[in-house]
């Protein structure tokens, strides 16, 4: 049995949820494993049977999320170098998820709760902020080589 938590600083992941991520990682893994990276650095997600991006023909710029799915692709083939060069938020959100996903696995074989930080919390408030201050440069990035 897990010690106790104060709920304002963790949070336990109910069974169900971690069974999703536990699937969720290797699953995403495999679908992009399936998708072959866009030398653009981008359009990638079109392999996937989603429609091209619009934002680029309306407002000259690349979206913020633009290169995401093409860098995860590059990280799932255990590319990084490519992945970062091609998208920073998109590389680290994957492996984030993947390394999520593995501690899920962990959770299941060990019969244990998986624990993470509650949103509310200041490491959950300090994630956030951070994967959103990456996005920000990210897109920084991209829209200046694009």
């Amino acid at each position: 049995m897990a010690p106790f938590l104060n709920p304002l600083e963790s949070l336990r992941v109910a069974r169900p949820l971690v069974l999703f991520l536990a699937l969720a990682g290797p699953i995403l893994a495999l679908v992009l494993l399936g998708a072959e990276p866009d030398a653009r650095g981008h359009g990638t997600h079109e392999q996937l049977g989603m429609a091209p991006c619009a934002f680029p023909a309306r407002f000259g710029l690349p979206c913020p999320t633009c290169g995401v799915t093409t860098a995860a692709a590059w990280a799932a083939r255990l590319d990084l170098v490519s992945a970062y060069r091609t998208q920073i938020f998109g590389a680290t959100l994957f492996l984030l998820f993947e390394l999520l996903s593995a501690r899920a696995i962990l959770a299941l074989i060990r019969r244990r709760d998986l624990v993470v930080p509650h949103p509310a919390s200041r490491t959950g408030r300090g994630i956030f902020l951070a994967l959103v201050a990456l996005l920000l440069v990210a897109w920084w990035v991209k829209a200046r080589t694009w």
